[in-house]
């Protein structure tokens, strides 16, 4: 049976992206917050875009993405979501991955 796993990742650390990664068997969730929000970039390798294509969902907070002037290098499919946002995210998982 398929769980929704959230992995929650703040730094500038790929742990989180390619444990996330190795996660074929339920529906996962990725969101970038604080500085984690340089890996939704275009042209910071292929994390993201290899997240994407798994069908991942991959989320960014917009006022971290904003703040640090990126959100036109955004690859396409990632979502921006609100700070008022987070914990209904959270929520919405069964499971919740801290990195």
């Amino acid at each position: 049976m398929m769980s929704k796993i959230l992995y929650f990742i703040t730094l500038e650390d790929d742990k989180g992206i390619r444990l996330a990664l190795e996660d074929k068997e339920n529906e996962v969730s990725i969101l970038l917050l604080q500085n984690a929000v340089y890996f939704a970039q275009k042209h910071r390798g292929e994390l993201i875009g290899s997240a994407l294509a798994q069908k991942h969902k991959i989320l960014a907070v917009k006022e971290d993405v904003v703040l640090r002037g990126i959100q036109d290098m955004l690859h396409d499919g990632v979502v921006l979501v609100g700070h008022s946002d987070v914990a209904d995210i959270a929520f919405e998982h069964k499971t919740i991955i801290n990195m």
